[in-house]
């Protein structure tokens, strides 16, 4: 039996490069639009232009740019979180499918009467 997916069109306005997600994360840690760029080996309009963008979209800023090191706005605090969120559920995505891939998953069935599992199965499935 095979699992149905939906899929659906995401339009220009909901389009985000997970990828560039850590840009905005770095900005954030390194608490400098100059020290992030460098970090990720952007120039620094580039990385400005690329958060502007991504503000615009969600209609709100994400640093406080008034105070030196940068702030994050509670807005910037939310996308933080989620976005380490998205990134670690890509880095777990990519490590699940390497490892199917590379057999390390194994799947097994176990039979047994309903009335003798719980005293069996807890000797086997920790």
């Amino acid at each position: 039996m095979y699992n149905s997916y939906k899929f659906f069109i995401i339009t220009k306005e909901e389009y985000m490069d997970l990828d560039k997600f850590k840009y905005i994360v770095c900005i954030a840690e390194e608490k400098s639009f100059t020290k992030a760029a460098q970090k990720l080996y952007i120039s620094q309009p580039a990385l400005s232009q690329y958060v502007a963008t991504i503000e615009d979209q969600f209609k709100t800023k994400f640093f406080d740019r008034s105070c030196n090191p940068l702030k994050l706005t509670p807005a910037g605090e939310i996308f933080i979180k989620k976005a380490l969120e998205i990134i670690n559920l890509k880095k777990e995505l990519w490590r699940d499918l390497e490892d199917s891939s590379n057999n390390k998953i194994v799947t097994f069935s176990i039979g047994i009467s309903p009335n003798r599992s719980p005293y069996i199965l807890p000797l086997f499935i920790p």
